[in-house]
């Protein structure tokens, strides 16, 4: 190797150890070092209506009625469906859309409230919810927060006979992929606080 490959190869490495050890400034501002990531603390720690509410979850399903009931089957149960006590189904057939809002209460029944609307209707339905849950930040009562923007949205939907031993999403959520029409549906679920 000659001297001057030897003087360049050792002028890098100094050039890269000096850049590497001191902090460099960037054009966007002071540099400031990545947060670290800490879990969020459970529902033993949080209670379960403020953990739901900064960790609600959302599902989609699409195809034939049979198919979407066989995936509502396999929602994880990541937070006890049993524990959750709002819950929102919007689902979509061939001519309707049917949007239910479902609020567990103390009794352990589950009350029911129901609209059905046109596609042109519910257009935006889904990104207004998904607007509200991320305003929210978990801060209050997420089924709240979409249960306003429901009745503000959709006006005043209709109450439907309560739901006794509703202890699973198959059991929530089936009757409206049955009804839905057409033999493509989709359906969406958000499980709340």
């Amino acid at each position: 190797m000659n001297k001057r490959t030897l003087l360049v190869i050792l002028l890098a490495t100094a050039l890269v150890s000096a850049f590497a050890a001191e902090p460099q400034s960037s054009p966007y501002g002071k540099r400031t070092p990545s947060p670290t990531v800490t879990p969020t603390p459970g529902p033993e720690i949080m209670g379960a209506c403020r953990y739901n509410s900064w960790n609600p979850e959302l599902y989609g399903f699409y195809g034939t009625k049979e198919t979407v009931i066989a995936k509502l089957a396999k929602i994880p149960e990541t937070a006890p469906f049993s524990e959750r006590r709002v819950f929102v189904q919007v689902t979509q057939g061939k001519s309707s859309i049917e949007i239910k809002l479902f609020e567990r209460q103390d009794s352990g029944e589950v009350a029911v409230t129901a609209w059905t609307k046109t596609s042109k209707e519910t257009a935006h339905l889904v990104c207004d919810l998904d607007e509200r849950i991320m305003d929210n930040k978990g801060l209050n009562c997420v089924g709240q927060k979409v249960k306003e923007a429901l009745d503000k949205l959709l006006g005043k939907g209709k109450k439907l006979e309560s739901l006794t031993g509703v202890d699973s999403p198959s059991t929530a959520f089936s009757p409206s992929v049955n009804a839905a029409s057409g033999e493509y549906v989709k359906t969406l679920i958000w499980l709340l606080c």
